[in-house]
């Protein structure tokens, strides 16, 4: 099992943030331009048993990921674990704190590459480049955009 984890200052307070990401569109708001997804569906709520469904092109195929939401504590802490995708496992946990008017965002991403021991490999033969670029660039672009629209 992998671990990813970014953390984002917001000038703003615990509640207000937790309700920007609770906003219809915030999800889409926090995609990078460059990741070509499609929202399917997305439930109103970050509430436990919502989902979020998307498709996102990986290579010729469209790859289908189903989030759902598994944990719900607002303002402080909301999660999501893919139900379907192209990771055997993920998880990805929101901690939101608040300290001086300062809202801290951590996201913390556990993940389990594909293909097992072959995925396993691969990951270790590259570094672990593969994927902790990629969420690395995703949560750098995240953190620009929720500070421009919390500013």
């Amino acid at each position: 099992m992998y671990q990813y984890k970014h953390e984002t200052e917001v000038d703003a307070d615990a509640e207000s943030t937790f309700a920007w990401f609770e906003h219809e569109g915030s999800f889409r708001r926090l995609m990078p331009p460059w990741e070509v997804a499609e929202e399917v569906r997305a439930d109103d709520s970050l509430e436990v048993g919502s989902q979020r469904v998307f498709r996102f092109p990986m290579g010729p195929i469209k790859m289908t990921w189903v989030a759902e939401h598994t944990g719900y504590k607002p303002p402080h802490f909301f999660s999501d674990t893919m139900v379907k995708g192209p990771f055997w496992s993920w998880n990805h946990d929101h901690h939101l704190i608040e300290e001086g008017g300062v809202t801290k965002v951590v996201d913390e991403v556990s993940y389990q590459v594909p293909f097992g021991p072959l995925g396993n490999l691969a990951d270790r033969v590259l570094g672990g480049r593969l994927v902790r670029r990629r969420l690395s660039q995703m949560f750098t672009a995240r953190e620009l955009r929720l500070k421009r629209d919390m500013a």
